[in-house]
C-alpha cells in the first residue's frame, strides 16, 4: 500500500488528550490555544536537531537517522502485522490502567495518595519500556515502502532523538500534576471513594494517547488504521 505523504490538516498542540487533561485543571495550556504545531516545537530544538531534520527532509531515500554505529538491521515487519502489534499494545496497557487494583476504591488522603504515586510510576514505566521498539519496528516498515516511507521514517528516528529528554523530563511531572488535580478535586468536595483512581487512570490513558501519537501517525502513512480504532 502506498506512503501517503499529504497532511491531515492543521496540527495544535491543544488538541493532545494529554493537553486537554492538565488544562482541565489548571488552564495553563489555554495560552497554546493559538499556538501551531511548529511554533510550538521551535524551542525544543537545538541547532544541531535542526541539521538532522534537514537532512532527513533532504534526503528521501535514507534510512532512520541512528546515533549508534549501524549493526545488520533485521528483516523490516510486514505494515499489517506491525499495525496488529501496535493495536494490540495500545488494548494491553490501556486495559491494565483501567484494571489496575490499586486505583480501586482509593480515598484521597495523604496515606493512600502516597501509594498511588508509585502505581502511576510504574505504569509510565511500562509505557516508556514497550512503546519506543514498537516505534521503531514501524519506521523499519516504512523505510520497507521506498522513498517516502523511507523519509517519515529518517523524520520520525530525528525527533524522537531530539525530543526524548525534554520529553521524559515532563512526563515525570505528571504525578505532582496529580495531586494538584486531587487537592482541587477535595476542594469542591469530591473526594468519594474513587475520585483518586479515577483521576490517576485519566491522566495515565491521556498520557497513553500522548506516547502513542507518533505511532499512530505512521499507522495511518501505512494506510492502517490508529491504534484506538475500532
Amino acid at each position: 500500500m502506498p506512503v501517503s505523504t499529504r497532511p491531515a490538516g492543521p496540527s495544535r498542540i491543544h488538541s493532545s488528550p494529554l493537553v486537554k487533561w492538565l488544562s482541565h485543571w489548571d488552564g495553563a495550556p489555554a495560552a497554546l490555544a493559538s499556538t501551531s504545531l511548529v511554533q510550538g516545537l521551535a524551542p525544543w530544538l537545538a541547532w544541531t536537531d535542526a541539521i538532522a531534520l534537514s537532512g532527513a527532509l533532504n534526503t528521501p531515500d535514507v534510512g532512520p537517522v541512528r546515533s549508534t554505529p549501524a549493526k545488520p538491521a533485521p528483516a523490516a515487519p510486514a505494515a499489517p502485522a506491525a499495525s496488529a502489534r501496535a493495536r494490540q499494545l495500545h488494548a494491553d496497557l490501556s486495559q491494565a490502567i483501567r484494571d489496575e487494583p490499586a486505583f480501586i476504591d482509593v480515598q484521597c488522603d495523604p496515606a493512600s495518595l502516597g501509594a498511588l504515586r508509585g502505581h502511576v510510576r510504574l505504569h509510565q514505566r511500562a509505557m516508556a519500556a514497550r512503546i519506543p521498539p514498537l516505534r521503531a519496528q514501524l519506521r523499519q516498515a516504512l523505510t520497507a515502502q521506498g522513498p517516502a516511507g523511507a523519509q517519515l521514517a529518517s523524520l520520525d528516528a530525528v525527533f524522537e532523538q531530539a525530543l526524548a529528554a525534554r520529553e521524559r523530563q515532563l512526563l515525570d511531572t505528571l504525578p505532582a500534576r496529580l495531586n494538584q488535580a486531587l487537592a482541587q478535586s477535595q476542594a469542591r468536595q469530591d473526594n468519594g471513594g474513587t475520585c483518586a483512581g479515577r483521576q490517576a487512570q485519566a491522566m495515565l490513558l491521556a498520557e497513553l494517547a500522548h506516547r502513542l501519537q507518533p505511532i499512530d501517525g505512521m499507522l495511518q502513512a501505512l494506510g492502517h488504521a490508529p491504534t484506538g480504532a475500532a
